[in-house]
């Protein structure tokens, strides 16, 4: 877990100490399940609201998608030697758009 690398306790750390009962693979398929049900919450969001002008919508909603995607494979940030993320990030700021 995180802590052993001098960081901040994690979601599955304070789920599980909120709740001794449960295993890490039991807080993580929960800590899935509730960002799963967002995701599907903020889709619904984006493509129903009329108020909010798009370019807000389109803020939220791609930047819900980048921390997905930075995370859904593990922590993709904390760790150097996830290359997967470096090359994301490379292709959407270095390589040209085709």
């Amino acid at each position: 877990m995180e802590r052993a690398h001098g960081e901040v306790a994690s979601v599955i750390e304070c789920y599980m100490k909120d709740h001794p009962e449960i295993t890490e693979e039991e807080a993580l398929e929960y800590v899935y399940t509730r960002l799963v049900n967002g995701l599907k919450e903020l889709n619904s969001e984006y493509l129903r609201s009329k108020e909010m002008p798009q370019i807000c919508k389109r803020l939220v909603f791609d930047t819900a998608r980048v921390v997905q995607l930075f995370y859904m494979e593990g922590d993709g940030l904390t760790y150097s030697h996830n290359t997967d993320i470096k090359e994301h990030v490379k292709q959407c700021l270095y390589d040209p758009a085709t």
